[in-house]
């Protein structure tokens, strides 16, 4: 290992993982995990980079790499490890990629090296460990997985074809501490995996491995192998079920080795220090089995809407729990235009209200893929964490409704939104105050940013001309009301600004349209304005709370006539609410 504070951990059972905890000043390369010799035998390679960088090579029995089969910086960023794993014993691998804080999916992958939808994805995974390596223990071509952490925390699993795992085959915590890199290796050919382990210091053990995950005496034991190579793994580059051995070095120096059933390697079959720097995962993985075409994903066979918005659907699926909504009729399946709460129109969504639905979790980047969206209804769900920033691709949004759910971080402006027409996320934790570009949308009815933590004062929003309602109540608000711009909103029905901290006068409200006025509960104090009797605000007898100015205890003067249109309205306008 090349950094201390990074933990690389290797995975490899006719695949290899690689596995890192930590990286520090420059990335560190986590351990690779090895790929399963089957169908036509030869394994291709992966690479991988923490920043989404990837690359899948066929690769000679002499260790050349050519071209790449699929290469692309546009994977999820940060998996800590990746491996390729036979679950269903077919000898085509599936993948398996983790993050340290227990994220995971399973997917299949083809002979182009692209990937659809996961077979199987969660956040559940236990979080911390530090060597993930899929080997077959009993020698029948359906991998079993390993897991690892630093202080000699293991675990054996069978694995189902769809990638559940249940009891452990065998657990315990009385492994060495402290190896960085573990794979899984076939030495003799015969299909059964034997295990390798790996101290950056250059300690290093083979071990037989039985069935039920028992290891004996170790095969061959040293303390003189090469130190600090960052990913480890073994590869089948001859196609005849015995693995040879690739060591990785994140300034990239590399070595591919022969080695015998006994443990031994010779001389390398391919050397050199000319491989890109700082792969953070490297894995054999057999791509090329004959077996039937993989059937298109529900995104790649639908034709309705292009495949990158089916994509976004299913990421959100999967990024807000969708196996625990209360509804999710149609989804995962056929034409996503008719997934509940799904609607197209022109072949782009343009609709998804999935309003009161158990959501649970953090919306996706990819939602920024929805150029054609123009109502966003996720309001009184339990969605967490700052709102994507690609919403600011949202470029056909007009109604945003997120109340009601516990989203963090600043409030959005959409800025290439022209006709954004309703903005609610209200009841949420935004912070960071009213964003003054708001009033550059002059489009609006609706803003409500009621119930958060914004704080700060109240800017100018007099260009908001159809402004309808105005609910920026329980917000944390200072400062005097804006007298420029808020008698300015000339369609103005419902403005509700109370809970907060204003002080000063009330402005010369004169709308005829506003029949809710709500200041209650701050400390406005001064004389009122004789125009708001020319609002529109009915008698508390024809619309109870029409007006409240309750609760500001400094106290308002009016004149004689002002005072009688008050007491009909809010006779509590100079005293406590509810006194």
């Amino acid at each position: 290992m090349v950094n201390s504070h990074a933990e690389l951990r290797l995975a490899r059972g006719w695949l290899l993982l690689a596995i890192a905890m930590a990286m520090v000043a420059s990335l560190v390369w986590f351990a690779p995990a090895p790929a399963q010799a089957a169908g036509d035998a030869n394994d291709e390679i992966f690479f991988y980079r923490a920043d989404g960088l990837f690359r899948y090579y066929n690769i000679s029995p002499s260790g050349s790499v050519g071209s790449p089969i699929e290469a692309g910086d546009n994977y999820t960023e940060n998996w800590s490890a990746i491996t390729a794993i036979d679950l269903d014993g077919d000898g085509q691998d599936e993948m398996f990629f983790y993050r340290a804080d227990g994220l995971f999916r399973y997917y299949d992958i083809r002979p182009n090296g692209t990937i659809g939808s996961p077979i199987l994805a969660g956040n559940n995974y236990t979080p911390g460990w530090t060597a993930i390596t899929a080997v077959d223990l009993d020698g029948d071509g359906q991998d079993e997985i390993f897991f690892y952490r630093e202080d000699g925390l293991f675990r054996y699993y069978n694995i189902s074809p769809n990638g559940n795992v249940g009891q452990p085959i065998l657990a315990g915590g009385n492994y060495t501490p402290g190896w960085s890199s573990i794979t899984a290796v076939d030495l003799d050919g015969d299909g059964q995996d034997e295990m390798f382990f790996y101290r950056e210091d250059g300690l290093f053990r083979y071990y037989n491995i039985a069935a039920n995950g028992n290891v004996g005496k170790p095969i061959l034991a040293g303390d003189n192998y090469t130190e600090n190579w960052s990913a480890i793994t073994a590869i089948d580059l001859e196609g005849d079920g015995q693995d040879e051995m690739f060591f990785y070095r994140a300034d990239g120096l590399f070595r591919y080795y022969n080695i015998s059933s006994t443990g031994h390697v010779g001389s390398p079959l391919a050397a050199g220090s000319n491989y890109t720097h700082d792969w953070s995962a490297i894995t054999a993985v057999d791509l090329d089995f004959n077996q039937p075409p993989v059937p298109p994903t529900v995104c790649e066979a639908q034709t309705v809407i292009p495949e990158a918005e089916c994509d976004a659907l299913q990421a959100l699926y999967l990024s807000t729990g969708g196996a625990s909504w209360t509804l999710r009729t149609g989804w995962n399946a056929g034409n996503p235009c008719t997934w509940l709460g799904v609607t197209c129109a022109g072949g782009h969504v343009t609709v998804i209200d999935l309003e009161a639905n158990n959501l649970s979790g953090t919306l996706p980047t990819t939602l920024g893929n929805l150029t054609g969206l123009q109502d966003l209804s996720l309001e009184n769900n339990l969605l967490t964490g700052p709102l994507p920033s690609s919403f600011t691709n949202l470029a056909s949004i007009r109604i945003v409704k997120l109340s009601g759910n516990s989203l963090t971080g600043s409030i959005p402006t959409f800025p290439n939104a022209a006709n954004l027409t309703e903005l609610n996320l209200g009841d949420n934790g935004f912070t960071g105050g009213v964003p003054t570009a708001l009033n550059t949308k002059t489009s609006l009815q609706i803003l409500d940013l009621a119930e958060n933590a914004l704080g700060g004062t109240l800017p100018n929003l007099g260009n908001l001309d159809v402004l309808t309602i105005l609910d920026i109540s329980e917000a944390g608000l200072s400062g005097t009301l804006n007298a420029a711009s808020l008698p300015g909103l000339a369609n103005i029905q419902n403005l509700d600004l109370s809970s907060n901290g204003f002080t000063g006068e009330v402005p010369a409200f004169a709308q005829p349209t506003l029949s809710v006025l709500d200041l209650s509960e701050n400390s406005l104090s001064g004389a009122l304005n004789d125009s708001l009797m020319s609002t529109g605000i009915p008698t508390a007898i024809a619309s109870p709370g029409g007006l409240a100015l309750c609760g500001n205890l400094n106290g308002f003067t009016a004149s004689a006539g002002l005072t009688t249109w008050l007491n009909d309205r809010d006779p509590l306008f100079n005293s406590a609410c509810g006194a």
